[in-house]
C-alpha cells in the first residue's frame, strides 16, 4: 500500500505539491482574519488548488495510499459543497419568507 509504483520503495512522507502549498498558504493568510471580501477568495482559491492537489494525487499518485487520501479529499470537497448550497438554499428561503411578510398590508 505504500510501496512507490516508480521505484519500488515505501513512500511515507514526500514534499507537497504546488497546489498543496497554495492550499496551506491562503489557509494561513485566512487566519488572522481577513475583511468579508478577501476572505471569500481565498476561500474559494484554497478549494480549488485542494480540489487540484487531490485530483492530481488521485491520478498521479506514488501509491495506492496517496491516491486513497486524494479521493477522500475529492469527496469531502464535494460533500462540503453540497452542505454549503444546502445552507445557501436555507438561508435564502428565509429570507424570502421575512420579506414577504414585510410585504404584506
Amino acid at each position: 500500500m505504500f510501496r512507490s509504483r516508480t521505484t519500488g520503495r515505501i513512500t511515507l512522507a514526500q514534499l507537497p505539491s504546488w497546489p498543496l502549498a497554495v492550499r496551506l498558504l491562503a489557509s494561513a493568510v485566512m487566519w488572522p482574519g481577513t475583511p468579508k471580501a478577501g476572505y471569500a477568495v481565498l476561500v474559494v482559491l484554497a478549494s480549488t488548488a485542494l480540489a487540484l492537489g487531490a485530483g492530481d494525487e488521485v491520478m498521479r499518485g506514488v501509491n495506492p495510499f496517496c491516491r486513497l487520501l486524494g479521493f477522500a479529499m475529492l469527496a469531502w470537497l464535494g460533500f462540503s459543497l453540497v452542505d454549503s448550497l444546502d445552507d445557501l438554499s436555507r438561508r435564502n428561503q428565509r429570507l424570502r419568507r421575512y420579506t414577504m411578510a414585510w410585504e404584506q398590508p
